[in-house]
């Protein structure tokens, strides 16, 4: 006697042709404005070690470096796994983001601290201090969400529910 096989088919959703070129469009538009703005960063770290000299460039390395290992911080891996559990579970939306919202300036704050500290523990001299703790203030005015480009309040015209059942 001979097993039988049963295919079960399941229904998978099809997606728009409009959807999936409006996905394509935004996905292209998102990878050329990041390749932008990379190149413009390398464009300016350039012309900017042309202009300061070899050990300036080396103070704005350092310091540089120091804010971008900082960063990693108050961030702690959030946006990933508020995104995760608020898929998973959309009713606790408001708490995820009142938890971050809370979270994320608290370990900015100590992330200042320690850069602040490790300016003070390490040999630099005055100058390069006042920049670690002048550069630091980047992590905490970005865990506020200030906008710093002096252009006031971030405005749109659209809004869309943070509880919402995705199409398709």
């Amino acid at each position: 006697m001979q097993p039988t096989t049963q295919i079960v088919q399941q229904s998978i959703p099809q997606t728009a042709p409009h959807a999936a070129q409006k996905t394509a469009r935004n996905a292209t538009a998102i990878a050329l404005s990041t390749l932008l703005a990379r190149g413009i960063q390398f464009g300016w770290i350039l012309m900017l070690g042309r202009l300061i000299g070899v050990s300036d460039f080396g103070v704005y390395g350092t310091i540089g470096g120091m804010i971008g290992t900082a960063a990693v911080i108050p961030e702690f891996g959030m946006g990933l796994i508020v995104l995760r559990d608020v898929a998973q579970r959309p009713a606790f939306a408001g708490r995820y983001l009142s938890a971050t919202l809370v979270a994320q300036p608290l370990l900015a704050c100590a992330a200042y601290v320690l850069l602040v500290l490790a300016g003070l523990l390490l040999p630099y001299d005055t100058a390069t201090r006042l920049l670690i703790m002048l550069a630091a203030l980047s992590l905490i005015v970005d865990a506020l969400g200030n906008p710093i480009d002096g252009a006031g309040p971030i405005t749109t015209t659209e809004t869309s529910p943070i509880e919402k059942v995705a199409p398709g």
